[in-house]
């Protein structure tokens, strides 16, 4: 392996791993973010922290509104 190659190499290892830590970084800023929302019946089965904040959703009856 020549000089030229070890280099690209070198490179080429850098940019995956620099891409790994990015996409893990981001998964992890998203981990609670990744349930998009609780339906009513997860939410009061769910034990969450007051200062938690969430999304509620679910379907509306119609002539209910």
């Amino acid at each position: 392996m020549n000089k030229k190659q070890k280099i690209r190499l070198t490179a080429v290892i850098s940019i995956v791993c620099l891409l790994s830590i990015s996409v893990g970084l981001v998964l992890y800023a998203l981990k609670q973010n990744i349930n998009l929302f609780y339906t009513p019946t997860q939410l009061l089965a769910a034990h969450i922290q007051p200062t938690r904040h969430v999304r509620l959703g679910g379907y509306v009856e119609k002539h209910s509104v």
